[in-house]
């Protein structure tokens, strides 16, 4: 069927009505997408008019062919644009100082980029593919350990930030290097790293304290933590690390009071909560700790350090109950927690709960067998358990892993006593004696193994060792007296009563 010859034409005026409003939506031309508009109402018009010559007909098809050139032009760069658009935002360079331009870049990545990475919506550098002669430039091997420090690759990182480096040795590079390192926990080459950089931003000052801090170099990590604050003074996590370093350093009272301040700004912290009930413990102000504690166990219900710590204040105030409560939490949440296991196995044997007591001490040497306390202890719950051989077995464990330990061979010793082994009772308090010779129980001990065997004046002797090692060894007072009045001492005995009641009546 032939089309009539106005038909054609005005098929051709619809056209030029299309382009102007494709033009409008893609290529964010207004006066081209105009132009088009108007030619599409002009040729309806002349069509209207009969006044259309073939001149003007090949106008008008050239113009056509212009636009759908136009319109190709443009979508290939709109796609092209598309493809680029995600790494020119992340390397996109601002007019600031460097520093700035980094860690706006760093941060960005952090949060954009890494999310991209693992949604698979971005795949960044392979970097097999790219050339020798892109790889001459610094910025492009800046760009690579970048990616390559988001993905967590900081080895392959730390390489191409060396190649940056030896090309141009810039601020932002060392900076990038300093944070590879960090993460590689070589704190030494970081803190050198930042040094390069002879910047002091904030960010790098807080930084700087963190790995000197992980170095143990707490007077220089609180220098650099005072020049953190001096240019961002109200930033809790960098008030929370000088309270750190003020903590060990044994400035406890001030590091309560960065503590506090850091709270005004992040009342929400737990890890802050927590710590300050650390220190109220160690400063022996339990009640105050418990309070602490217990704030930040709202705030992180699960966290089996708090739990852990609550049960030590209680301890600390003879509330068995309650430290029994939160050893037990703890460990329901973490049955492998060391600490909790040993000091609830601990609180079980000084109440006299030996059975159990001995459950949670084996425990703790599952965990770690090479831990010579709970071997100690198990000796100390079989003991009292009247199970002498096996508390043995236990201490000569405990003493395999820390042979030098005088309280081992003074306790091991005792066990042998019991079992009428005296020659190994008194060789284990020898060497009890020869390790520490200010062992006070070891001392008494041998006075008591002494009497024994019939040596009662020299037991004598060895209870006054240990008494001046120990002023306040009440066994050894109670001891020295019994004798004394056994061997009809009596002034001496009466003396040595009435010092008992002077000493222990206070």
């Amino acid at each position: 069927m032939k089309i009539p010859k106005k038909g054609i034409e005005i098929i051709s005026a619809l056209i030029y009505i299309g382009l102007g409003i494709v033009i409008s939506i893609f290529c964010d031309s207004f006066i081209l997408s105009f132009l088009y508009f108007l030619l599409g109402i002009i040729l309806i018009i002349l069509c209207s008019l009969n006044k259309i010559k073939l001149k003007t007909k090949t106008l008008f098809i050239i113009l056509i062919g212009i636009g759908i050139a136009f319109i190709s032009f443009n979508s290939f760069n709109l796609k092209g644009s598309e493809e680029n658009s995600k790494l020119d935002q992340i390397l996109k360079n601002q007019n600031t100082n460097l520093e700035q331009q980094f860690f706006e870049k760093f941060n960005f990545s952090i949060k954009v980029l890494d999310q991209d990475i693992k949604s698979g919506k971005y795949i960044p550098y392979n970097i097999s593919n790219i050339s020798n002669e892109s790889l001459q430039l610094s910025e492009e091997y800046f760009n690579i350990s970048l990616l390559l420090f988001i993905q967590g690759n900081y080895n392959e990182s730390l390489y191409y930030i060396e190649k940056s480096i030896q090309n141009n040795n810039d601020s932002n590079a060392f900076i990038l290097k300093a944070y590879n390192l960090l993460f590689l926990k070589r704190y030494s080459e970081a803190l050198e790293a930042i040094d390069k950089t002879k910047l002091d931003s904030f960010e790098l000052m807080n930084n700087k304290g963190v790995i000197l801090l992980e170095l143990g170099r707490y007077d220089e990590a609180l220098l650099s933590f005072n020049n953190a604050l001096f240019i961002k003074e109200e930033d809790s996590g960098t008030l929370n690390n000088k309270a750190i370093c003020l903590f060990y350093l044994g400035r406890y009272e001030e590091a309560l009071i960065y503590y506090n301040y850091s709270l005004e700004f992040n009342p929400l912290n737990a890890g802050t909560l927590h710590n300050m009930g650390a220190i109220l413990d160690i400063l022996g102000r339990n009640t105050e700790a418990i309070y602490y504690y217990e704030k930040a166990l709202k705030i992180d219900p699960y966290n089996t350090e708090i739990l852990y710590n609550l049960g030590i204040s209680y301890s600390n105030l003879n509330n068995f109950n309650k430290s029994y409560e939160y050893y037990i939490k703890s460990i329901n949440l973490n049955p492998n927690f060391l600490e909790a296991n040993f000091n609830l196995g601990y609180l079980l044997f000084e109440n006299k709960n030996y059975e159990e007591a001995l459950y949670y001490f084996d425990k703790s040497s599952s965990i770690n067998d090479s831990f010579s306390g709970a071997w100690s202890n198990i000796g100390a719950s079989l003991f009292y358990l009247g199970r002498y051989e096996e508390s043995i077995f236990a201490y000569e464990k405990s003493i395999e892993i820390d042979p030098n330990n005088s309280d081992y061979w003074n306790l091991m010793g005792v066990s042998y006593c019991v079992l009428g082994l005296n020659k190994k009772c008194s060789d284990s308090y020898n060497k009890a004696l020869e390790l520490n010779p200010n062992n006070s129980n070891a001392w008494n001990n041998m006075g008591i193994f002494l009497i024994n065997v019939n040596l009662k004046n020299e037991s004598i002797r060895a209870f006054d060792k240990a008494i001046e090692t120990n002023y306040y060894n009440l066994d050894a007072w109670n001891n020295k007296c019994n004798i004394l009045s056994e061997l009809n001492f009596s002034q001496e005995s009466s003396l040595c009563y009435n010092n008992i009641s002077l000493i222990f009546s206070k």
